[in-house]
């Protein structure tokens, strides 16, 4: 894993939200990094950060959180979003920069959800890092 202080401006990043009402494997590169003001102004932050607060009542004041802007590539639509996230939001242990020279996408086809998983689990024993999309 990553620490997600090391990010910058033009990292490949993938992560899982502290949000239990997000269960989406995040994955995209980051644009920058946003002060509450700006982040507020960007999209609608409250609505997450007051989802993201009822199951880690811990989290800072949203003012006091550090804000970053990542953009979203749905490869198979050939479409891009940007949207913004705060690293406090990131659950623990989820967060890695990639070295996208270092990434293999495999397909594998005919299979269940569930074979899918066996996979991906498989593939996390080993010591990979692997997400089923």
């Amino acid at each position: 894993m990553s620490n997600i202080s090391d990010m910058k401006i033009d990292d490949t990043v993938i992560f899982r939200s502290k949000n239990s009402n997000d269960n989406v494997v995040w994955r995209g590169k980051v644009l920058g990094f946003l002060k509450y003001n700006l982040a507020k102004s960007y999209q609608d932050i409250l609505s997450y950060y007051t989802a993201t607060k009822r199951t880690n009542p811990e989290l800072a004041n949203i003012e006091l959180l550090e804000y970053f802007v990542i953009q979203l590539t749905d490869v198979q639509a050939g479409s891009t979003t940007t949207r913004v996230f705060a690293k406090e939001w990131i659950e623990d242990g989820s967060f890695q920069i990639l070295d996208e020279a270092n990434v293999v996408i495999i397909k594998i086809y005919d299979i269940t959800e569930a074979q899918g998983n066996d996979i991906v689990n498989s593939l996390k024993v080993q010591g990979y890092y692997a997400v089923q999309e």
